[in-house]
């Protein structure tokens, strides 16, 4: 008698397993949909993930602000994340079943099965969401509008980002250098793109997520939220590293990847500031830290080193600005104008530092203690207007009630940040509206 191959076995079991999963998909959703409540009669109940981007905890936690039953559940998490940033994972949900050799290859299905008929809106990025990597991946959205419930996307970067579309020689050798893999990859990532352009309920877009998607339904120069009351320089006491350099000015970096954030760059920066005869300050690199650690290092420091190759900012930008710290970060001219235009990127006080200002901008800084607390002061107050959870959440709110009301808040928002725009376009007509522009 013939005995059966390994990948024979293993292809039949995943079949087995589509058929099955597919079935009860099927069911649930049809029972889930007669068991909807209606739109108008309650708020709908959000999910995030499975992703584990950092921040995203802050997302929910803003939804949960504005009375909604907001969920994370996670594959995963990294070095960056604690466990208990996110609400669910699926050892948690199956405990026992976790403990079986083949878990991986069905918890995707449990997790679905399970938040199925739980949630109204799943917010996920382009990478997929709770089916991600499974057969039926590509079925999952049809699946949750046949229970009635909707899918919100938002690209996070790599999920979207398209290597013929990406603007830019620099930033594009920089992102296979710290991805080698990725331009093996950019027929799934098309694929997934095209699937959910065409089938989610609404996409909002920040930062340069605008070079590779055709069309969104919202922008904003950076949708990240933190929690301001907890990141608060006036509740962190001074730590290790200050105590360390008592007498010298610390510039704070901490790169996830070193060739996109400009690494490189930065540290010869400052070895050339050292071979002049500067020795006030130094310069402190965290990888692969707790975001406790990271944030300690922010309030530590006297400047925040961001990123001087992407052009845009994120959350370590917007952690060292809530810490009231002036934060070196390069804004690309055309995105900038973008977000001047259409957001508010005429407000952001980030010290705009592309490759061949690193060193000027550096010296500038560490010359202008007075500045460098303004420049603090002023991404402190930054913060609090535009990414802490109570404003975020206003921006959340409209897109929740968009997508599940149908009503017309995201306008209302819209026309403010349009109208805040061309007042500062006016006022600063022929002077600098902001730190980031004084260099």
């Amino acid at each position: 008698m013939r005995r059966s191959h390994p990948h024979l076995v293993r292809r039949g079991l995943k079949l087995a397993l589509v058929l099955l999963f597919s079935t009860i998909f099927l069911f649930v959703a049809l029972f889930a949909r007669t068991k909807r409540r209606p739109p108008h009669s309650s708020k709908p109940r959000i999910l995030w993930g499975p992703i584990p981007i950092a921040g995203t905890q802050y997302y929910s936690r803003t939804c949960q602000s504005l009375g909604y039953q907001s969920n994370t559940l996670m594959y995963g998490r990294y070095v960056i994340s604690k466990a208990e940033d996110f609400d669910y994972y699926p050892e948690t949900l199956f405990p026992y079943m976790s403990k079986l050799p083949f878990f991986w290859l069905f918890y995707p299905y449990l997790c679905f099965l399970w938040a199925l008929p739980k949630y109204e809106i799943h917010f996920h990025n382009f990478d997929g969401g709770l089916l991600r990597g499974t057969p039926l991946e590509y079925w999952e959205i049809r699946f949750r509008h046949l229970a009635g419930a909707k899918d919100v996307l938002y690209p996070y970067g790599g999920d979207v980002l398209r290597l013929d579309l990406t603007p830019g020689l620099l930033f594009k050798h920089a992102l296979l250098t710290d991805y080698p893999h990725f331009g093996k990859i950019q027929p799934i990532v098309e694929r997934h793109v095209d699937h959910y352009l065409k089938f989610a309920d609404f996409i909002y877009v920040s930062v340069d997520s605008v070079d590779y998607l055709p069309y969104w339904n919202f922008i904003l120069m950076q949708l990240s939220a933190i929690d301001t009351d907890a990141v608060n320089p006036a509740k962190m006491k001074t730590g290790e590293l200050r105590q360390r350099y008592r007498d010298k000015k610390i510039v704070f970096h901490a790169p996830n990847h070193r060739h996109i954030k400009g690494t490189g760059m930065l540290i010869t920066a400052c070895e050339e500031l050292r071979a002049e005869g500067r020795d006030d300050f130094e310069l402190v690199i965290y990888e692969r830290q707790p975001n406790d650690a990271v944030l300690q290092g922010i309030h530590d420091s006297d400047i925040v080193a961001d990123s001087f190759i992407h052009g845009v900012y994120g959350m370590f930008a917007i952690e060292g600005m809530a810490l009231g710290k002036p934060v070196m970060c390069y804004l690309r001219p055309d995105l900038y104008e973008l977000y001047s235009h259409y957001s508010w990127a005429k407000e952001c006080p980030v010290v705009n530092t592309p490759l061949n200002r690193i060193k000027e901008n550096l010296v500038w800084l560490l010359d202008h203690t007075n500045e460098r607390e303004r420049i603090g002061l002023a991404g402190r107050h930054f913060v609090e207007q535009h990414h802490s959870i109570d404003a975020m959440g206003k921006i959340y709110d409209a897109i929740i009630r968009k997508v599940w009301y149908g009503t017309n808040e995201l306008d209302l928002i819209r026309n403010q940040t349009d109208a805040r725009a061309g007042k500062l376009e006016q006022s600063s007509r022929g002077s600098h509206a902001t730190a980031s522009h004084r260099l």
